[in-house]
């Protein structure tokens, strides 16, 4: 079963958080539609001042939809944003 990310927009990083030199990285529980649509994306864990952007990024990213024996089907995964202040833009990581 496949679940490539095919488009993630990067996510802006907030003005509080960069001003207070805030860094790190947060989880996001995500449930992938059949169509390879975000259908829902929660914070796991994380800063506070970083949820909200991670979670943004996260519902406009798209997939490669996934089957399984030729079936469409959902896909529940975790996505990781990564923020760093220096890089001024993050990383995503997919398990």
């Amino acid at each position: 079963m496949s679940k490539a990310l095919l488009r993630r927009n990067d996510p802006v990083y907030p003005a509080a958080a960069l001003n207070r030199g805030i860094s790190g990285t947060v989880r996001l529980h995500v449930l992938i539609g059949k169509d390879g649509k975000v259908l829902n994306a929660e914070p796991i864990s994380g800063d506070p001042l970083l949820l909200q952007a991670a979670t943004d990024c996260v519902r406009t990213s798209a997939y490669k939809r996934a089957s399984t024996q030729g079936v469409p089907v959902e896909v529940d995964t975790s996505v990781e944003i990564v923020f760093d202040p220096e890089r001024r833009n993050s990383q995503s990581k997919k398990n």
